[in-house]
């Protein structure tokens, strides 16, 4: 929040394991592969940030608050979605592509996207080079501190 007004947000959902509740396989049509259903997973999903307080580093702390989030609720792995232009963005958090289509959530409204998925387990033990996927790594480190004690 500025003051009253939200400049920026991410949904957390918890899937459950329901098709139904995962916005990317009802609304996108995406696959999920099996071993994720297995595994389990929460979707960060619908983030957004106010045009005005774009690259002002608002979304990196928003996506490490909702992989805390994913943690401290016994998830392993948190699947989003993106376009082409967002997904570099998110590649630099340690996400990778699980499939990619193109998906058309409302008519009128087409484009390709991409279903990815965020191990955090695998980034705390391997975290690639870079800010902000050192940034999301130290979530993990993080959440395994505060439930140790």
């Amino acid at each position: 929040r500025f003051g009253e007004k939200i400049v920026g947000y991410v949904r957390v959902i918890y899937v459950e394991g329901e098709a139904s509740k995962s916005q990317y396989v009802s609304k996108g049509g995406h696959v999920v592969p099996e071993w994720l259903w297995q595994a389990g997973f929460v979707e960060a999903g619908a983030g957004a940030v106010d045009p005005d307080f774009q690259k002002a580093g608002i979304f990196l702390p928003l996506m490490q608050h909702a992989a805390r989030v994913a943690l401290q609720s016994g998830h392993r792995y948190m699947l989003g979605a993106c376009s082409d232009e967002l997904l570099d963005m998110y590649r630099s958090m340690g996400f990778y592509v699980l499939e990619t289509r193109t998906v058309a959530p409302k008519a009128g409204w087409e484009f390709r996207s991409h279903l990815i998925c965020l191990d955090l387990q695998e980034l705390a033990k391997n975290p690639p080079e870079g800010r902000a996927v050192a940034a999301m790594a130290s979530v993990v480190e993080f959440v395994g501190q505060s439930t140790s004690h």
